[in-house]
């Protein structure tokens, strides 16, 4: 018989993909926090609690289909075990494929085995809706303004609980870049929260349903309309415009990549059947952006690949900040090709750059919110109509299936950390054995971290712009 886990609402759900032990973080030094472990359908040492002091840690592992988890004082097994804080109590994440600080969350913490990924676990963070607005704004949104922010808080309110209703499994969201960056209590400031609790309640509809509430860095200068980037029939809310914000403000119009030749066509053809030996952008969709390419096949016919999958494999290959997005331009320079473009993400939806520089002018969250998403409205979520999501069974072949589609997650790129965020949708790497996890969560306190990219100059921008109307220059070989 499987358990079944009733869905809320005011609760969220995020995928852990950090691997290590479990550690009693106290959020209020010096006084102690506590965490306690509950053991279920555990055969040694059935009913018993694990309590951890502040400070003190446990490591959790797999073996034979079951969790151990071990201590100073502890050594048990069990199929699933649940941590509960005490106070402000928060968990802390560490393990030896971390880098950098260790990670703490707030909320409870499920560790599950995971039939699905063999040898690993399944942690789940499952905190408050509010909490986790909070923090993935933290997390997504490094700028520093209030309406911006406000934006940002509605479209990841709205994108987490259309994603939590679509979705069965045990989990509602990963913390990655392929659904939205939740970085825990790293991710939460009096900002963020500000941020949060401003917009509570809050989110965006088309026709009284939640939207598909999709952001990125950079427009560079035109959003997109989602059917030219990802397959699917047209939203009528996620059309493509002219941005003349992003234009003025994003530091990533233009930018130029310079890749080996002999390099990157060793990686198309690794990627792809036949020997690759050059390329054509063969079309771009009306607001210029790279839709398809022929690769040129020695002994074979061309292979047409989309603008989407290319900048993927490039960007597999050579690093995330290589191709920034499909809005570019490309020609051969002796052993190299020079790629010339502009923008950062897959531009449907929300520019973040762009909305940063509408908060900068005065404008409102909701003047944001209307300018990137067509024909939608601000409702409550009461108001919003919603598929009824009333319990889920925790499943490993829901999780499975939902895994393998988090590759092709809309949310994208975070102007302060866009190192992990260049691609539109990169495969993640196995979970580590140590940690595949899930979170939940619902209030957040972020501090965005300090912007330190500058602007492009005006005359920048102007000399970047692509000439997509000419010929010559939207069609150019690499061979």
């Amino acid at each position: 018989m499987r358990r079944l886990r009733a869905r809320s609402s005011r609760d969220a759900r995020a995928r852990l993909d950090r691997p290590g032990a479990i550690r009693a973080h106290d959020a209020r030094p010096p006084a102690c926090g506590s965490v306690v472990g509950a053991n279920h359908r555990t055969g040694a040492g059935r009913g018993r609690l694990v309590r951890l002091q502040g400070g003190e840690s446990v490591t959790l592992s797999r073996r034979a289909g079951e969790l151990r988890l071990s201590g100073e004082e502890v050594n048990l097994f069990a199929l699933e075990l649940q941590f509960a804080p005490a106070g402000k109590a928060a968990f802390e994440l560490r393990g030896d494929a971390l880098s950098g600080e260790p990670t703490a969350y707030p909320g409870t913490l499920v560790a599950r085995s995971s039939n699905a990924n063999r040898g690993a676990l399944r942690l789940i963070n499952r905190v408050s809706l509010q909490t986790y607005v909070a923090s993935v704004v933290g997390s997504e949104y490094g700028l520093k303004d209030e309406e911006g922010a406000k934006a940002m808080a509605v479209a990841v309110r709205t994108y987490a609980l259309r994603a939590a209703e679509e979705e069965a499994g045990s989990y509602d969201l990963g913390d990655q870049v392929w659904s939205q960056r939740y970085e825990g209590t790293r991710g939460l400031s009096k900002a963020t929260l500000r941020a949060a609790r401003a917009t509570r309640g809050q989110v965006l509809t088309h026709d009284g349903a939640l939207i598909e509430a999709a952001y990125f860095s950079s427009s560079g200068g035109h959003t997109a309309s989602n059917e030219n980037v990802w397959e699917g029939e047209a939203r009528p809310y996620l059309r493509g415009k002219p941005d003349p914000y992003d234009e003025a403000a994003s530091p990533h119009i233009p930018w130029t990549q310079r890749l080996s030749r002999r390099k990157l066509l060793d990686a198309l053809t690794r990627a792809f059947e036949g020997r690759v030996t050059g390329f054509v952008i063969d079309s771009r969709s009306p607001d210029g952006r790279v839709e398809m390419l022929e690769l040129l096949r020695r002994g074979d016919e061309n292979l047409p690949v989309s603008g989407p999958r290319f900048r993927r494999v490039v960007n597999q290959n050579f690093g995330y900040e290589t191709l920034l997005s499909t809005f570019f331009d490309a020609r051969r320079a002796g052993s190299r090709y020079v790629f010339e473009g502009k923008g950062f993400g897959h531009g449907v939806g929300l520019s973040q750059w762009g909305a940063h520089e509408m908060a900068r002018q005065d404008h409102s969250y909701e003047d944001i919110l209307h300018f990137y998403y067509t024909d939608v409205a601000l409702s409550s979520v009461k108001e919003a109509e919603r598929k009824p999501v009333a319990q889920t069974e925790l499943n490993d072949q829901d999780d499975a299936a939902k895994d393998k589609r988090q590759g092709e997650a809309p949310a994208e790129t975070t102007p302060e950390n866009e190192s992990d965020k260049a691609a539109a949708a990169p495969p993640l790497p196995s979970p580590s054995p140590l940690a595949s996890a899930q979170i939940a969560a619902d209030t957040l306190t972020t501090t965005p971290p300090p912007d330190s990219t500058a602007r492009a100059s005006a005359a920048d921008t102007t000399a970047a712009s692509l000439q997509k109307d000419d010929p010559e220059t939207s069609k150019r070989i690499g061979w």
